[in-house]
């Protein structure tokens, strides 16, 4: 049986810092979640762990002043 690769990336940027994400992918053994810090030029991977489990609500915008309006 092959396996299909599906990815969900999240980004956002804190209001002091650089921008942050959390890309939710699947592997051979079910689900992990990577989270990357922006160094300016790349994304560092500062974390990963493997997940059993999670769900998505809410609406999509690209800003907060977006998502108020």
């Amino acid at each position: 049986m092959s396996h299909t690769h599906v990815e969900l990336v999240c980004e956002w940027t804190p209001e002091t810092g650089q921008p942050h994400r959390a890309v939710y992918a699947t592997d051979a053994h079910g689900w992990l979640r990577i989270e990357a810090r922006w160094t300016g030029t790349e994304w560092l991977e500062v974390g990963c762990e493997r997940i059993t489990a999670f769900s998505i609500d809410g609406n999509t915008a690209h800003s907060l002043e977006e998502a108020t309006q």
